[in-house]
């Protein structure tokens, strides 16, 4: 895509984003977002552009197609990553975000692998296993 700002609007329509909850209450912001036509269709055929129309991009509060807010995403990564995934489920029920185990993972899932610079100090052993003859 050419990147080129547009001015036509060919529609709006609004898009549900579910945010951080308030006071213990779901949050669901309702965005009024643009549809654009191409700039020029002269100017956009020379760079490649396929679509005629265009959605407007939301990207501090959004991810395209996403249906949670970034911090909302954010929340749940940072709790996914310190407990498990069902426990964090139920933390985040009691502060009113509604989220699945499986919402958890994804997130987790997504995040970037620790760099190589983190130098390990400690390492969790299960010597309750140890002492049963359990072998992992």
């Amino acid at each position: 895509m050419c990147s080129t700002p547009s001015r036509r609007i060919h529609s709006r329509y609004t898009r549900l984003v579910a945010d951080l909850p308030v006071a213990g209450y779901r949050v669901m912001l309702e965005l009024q977002v643009k549809k654009f036509f191409k700039a020029s269709p002269d100017h956009c055929d020379k760079f490649g552009c396929k679509r005629w129309i265009f959605c407007e991009r939301l990207p501090e509060v959004v991810q395209p197609y996403g249906r949670r807010s970034i911090r909302l995403v954010e929340a749940l990564k940072h709790l996914g990553l310190l407990v498990s995934a069902e426990v964090s489920r139920s933390i985040a029920e009691r502060f009113g975000i509604s989220a699945s185990p499986d919402s958890f993972l994804r997130t987790a899932r997504g995040c970037d692998a620790p760099s190589d610079d983190i130098v390990v100090r400690k390492v969790g052993i299960d010597d309750w296993a140890k002492r049963k003859g359990h072998n992992y």
